[in-house]
């Protein structure tokens, strides 16, 4: 019964979950590091659809990622969804897709130094935001 104490001991932790910042930096996807203006000259020379995914799957990992870490940030994968249906029923042309990409980006990019400027961890943010 004590080894069986004992695996229990072991098992549960007190200190609470923590991110390690290895395991976040492996799939981490910085979107700052993306150069617009070459894409934008990209999707302007004629390679419109191709880079609009590019840069739509681009944004849908970072918006999970960023939701995996923080359950409050629903609302952008709502945003984001919703773009994407608005574009696939008609609603908008590629450029206005590609135009609405590019500024929900920022906003991302925006949500993402929120932390910093905050001077939160991730884990002290989502319970902020909570």
């Amino acid at each position: 019964m004590e080894d069986v104490a004992d695996v229990l001991d072991e098992s549960i932790a007190t200190e609470g979950y923590v991110i390690r910042p290895s395991a976040v930096a492996a799939n981490y996807l910085d979107l700052s590091k993306i150069d617009f203006e070459l894409l934008k000259k990209q999707f302007e020379t004629g390679r419109k659809a191709i880079e609009t995914q590019k840069l739509r799957s681009q944004i849908a990992v970072k918006v999970g990622q960023m939701v995996q870490l923080n359950r409050t940030r629903m609302n952008f994968l709502e945003e984001f969804q919703k773009m994407i249906e608005e574009y696939n029923s008609g609603a908008a042309n590629i450029e206005t897709f590609f135009a609405q990409l590019m500024a929900f980006t920022q906003k991302l990019s925006e949500e993402e130094k929120r932390g910093i400027s905050e001077q939160l961890t991730e884990e002290e943010l989502t319970i902020f935001d909570l």
